[in-house]
């Protein structure tokens, strides 16, 4: 009897040993979180006197580039974009500048979360690389936060610049050229900071920038900005409210859709419903019956009237102070319903 039970004991014990040992499995370690490291560089990171056009950077392990496009902004922004290779996992990044530098001029190159791991894409997160072409690097900061003057939500990747206020600026610089410091809200993030800027007068501007070129454009663009010019050294937070602006009426040249309607593409958003533009369609001095309707979904106006035997007419488009007459050639087309 004694014996019968030792071997059931046993076997349960055996049993519950087996259960144990299958409840876990090896995982292969934990789980790298850490970011690449930069080992060297060539020049060194803050070099004074940069004259050459090449630069390396050296990092402990594999990386890879991501969205460098979003992530990498120049400052003061290049003309062309530098040349950045290899375009697969390496451990080593190389960056050709293909633009003529500005004399006594610190750069900073901010990778933003571009530089990453290559096995589990760990970020680097707001790596620099900042040289000066002059004898001392510049080290004054700016710092301020966006809104939206529609909403509570803020877009993402906010271009946000200092023009810098000389003899050679003007009102219409924001639209022809260049910024002289350039930062980004990037991804998730509704302040800015800048660094490395020099003593001086500047214009703080705001754009939310579809078309990626540094420059203001009304017709897509939003944009923000301070009435005033700021003094750089400054403790100030400074705050730019995004908004869209309200482009004033351009019309064009009218096109011909059948043989009693007109397309008349226009710019600029136009309340319609309220207010609209004047439209006097003439054959010589005669002047014809027409009704205007909005084109469906396009910035584009539908002028409708009673066939004549003409081949030319003329438009004019009023409204406010805008005044625009044009002339066209018109075909013997079928009528449209």
């Amino acid at each position: 009897m004694l014996k019968n039970t030792l071997k059931y004991i046993a076997f349960i014990i055996l049993i519950s040993m087996i259960s144990c040992a299958k409840r876990g499995s090896i995982t292969g370690g934990l789980k790298d979180t850490l970011p690449p490291v930069l080992t060297s560089s060539f020049p060194k990171n803050f070099t004074t006197d940069f004259k050459g056009n090449t630069i390396t950077l050296n990092f402990d392990e594999y990386v890879k580039l991501k969205n460098t496009n979003k992530q990498l902004i120049i400052s003061p922004p290049l003309k062309n974009e530098p040349l950045i290779t290899p375009t697969n996992v390496s451990k080593f990044i190389k960056i050709e500048l293909r633009d003529t530098l500005l004399p006594n001029t610190t750069y900073s190159l901010n990778f933003g979360q571009a530089i990453q791991d290559n096995n589990e894409g760990n970020a680097l997160n707001q790596f620099k690389y900042i040289f000066s072409t002059g004898s001392h690097i510049d080290s004054l900061k700016l710092n301020g936060r966006i809104k939206d003057a529609y909403g509570k939500y803020v877009d993402n990747f906010v271009s946000v610049m200092l023009y810098e206020v000389n003899d050679k600026f003007k009102d219409s610089t924001i639209y022809k050229e260049f910024p002289r410091y350039i930062t980004n809200t990037l991804d998730s993030m509704r302040t800015f900071q800048f660094e490395n800027l020099k003593e001086g007068k500047y214009l703080l501007v705001a754009l939310k920038d579809k078309g990626s070129n540094n420059k203001f454009n009304p017709k897509d663009d939003k944009i923000g900005f301070l009435k005033n010019y700021i003094t750089v050294p400054t403790d100030t937070v400074y705050e730019l409210e995004l908004f869209k602006e309200t482009l004033p009426l351009k019309a064009f040249k009218p096109i011909q859709a059948s043989g009693n309607r007109l397309y008349l593409p226009y710019e600029g958003k136009q309340n319609l419903k309220n207010l609209k533009p004047k439209i006097t369609l003439k054959n010589g001095n005669e002047v014809l019956e027409t009704i205007v309707t909005q084109f469906p979904k396009k910035d584009s106006l539908q002028v409708w009237y009673k066939p004549v035997k003409a081949d030319s007419l003329s438009m004019e488009v009023e409204k406010g102070d805008y005044k625009k007459r044009f002339s066209f050639k018109i075909k013997a087309l079928k009528k449209t319903l």
